[in-house]
């Protein structure tokens, strides 16, 4: 995902469109804003602000996953799921030592496409070499 994200390209190779983000802010996820990296000075190891902040402009819906990076370190992923808009600004910032690794939920997107109706994230998780390459 990182590799995608950082340079703003989906694995298809063709750019995202990301029409309800500022020139500002498209042009910074293609900078640094979504490298994959931990804050170092963090005996923690939690993941930067900034690239919470990241994913969540566009249109991720973000997991605070713990330091096994699979269990959530929150109780309830509901909240995050049924709500597009969960986080803000605010409490990303307030949140943010929770966040050892990330993940995200699927469903509808706090982003919209050019028509103004709203994006979906959804996934396929393929674990055999022969599915995936009757899906290739």
């Amino acid at each position: 995902m990182e590799n995608c994200a950082n340079n703003n390209i989906r694995s298809d190779n063709k750019k995202l469109y990301l029409p309800d983000l500022s020139k500002d802010v498209q042009a910074n996820a293609n900078a640094s804003i979504l490298s994959n990296c931990f804050d170092k000075k963090n005996d923690e190891n939690v993941i930067p602000i900034r690239i919470l902040l990241g994913y969540n402009t566009i249109g991720f819906k973000v997991v605070p996953l713990g330091a096994d990076s699979k269990t959530p370190a929150i109780k309830s992923t509901t909240e995050i799921y049924d709500d597009h808009k969960y986080w803000t600004t605010e409490l990303i910032k307030g949140e943010h030592y929770r966040f050892k690794n990330v993940a995200t939920t699927f469903g509808k997107t706090s982003i919209k496409d050019e028509k103004g109706e709203y994006l979906y994230l959804h996934g396929l998780d393929v674990d055999s070499d022969n599915v995936l390459r009757i899906l290739c």
